[in-house]
């Protein structure tokens, strides 16, 4: 335990009384694997950013479009594309 309450693992992850996990980047886990940071955001293993409302947002691109809508205009395209052909 350090003053603060929180606990450190083995690994170096550090659990607070309410058991969130940080690394030592101060990135916060929950038990599901999932990852936030000091701004609330959610990262996933798979490097995905969510925020507080489950919508998806690329990395490199937290405050545009949720990837979701974006892959499915792509497909419509490709769609409409193949039917004209």
């Amino acid at each position: 335990f350090d003053t603060r309450g929180r606990v450190f693992d083995t690994r170096g992850r550090v659990f607070d009384t309410r058991g969130r996990v940080f690394d030592t980047r101060g990135r916060v886990f929950d038990t599901c694997g999932r990852v936030f940071d000091t701004r609330g955001r959610v990262f996933d293993t798979r490097g995905r950013v969510f925020d507080t409302r489950g919508r998806v947002f690329d990395t490199r691109s937290f405050f545009n479009e949720p990837l979701k809508t974006q892959r499915t205009r792509r497909r419509r395209r490709n769609i409409s594309i193949n039917e004209m052909k």
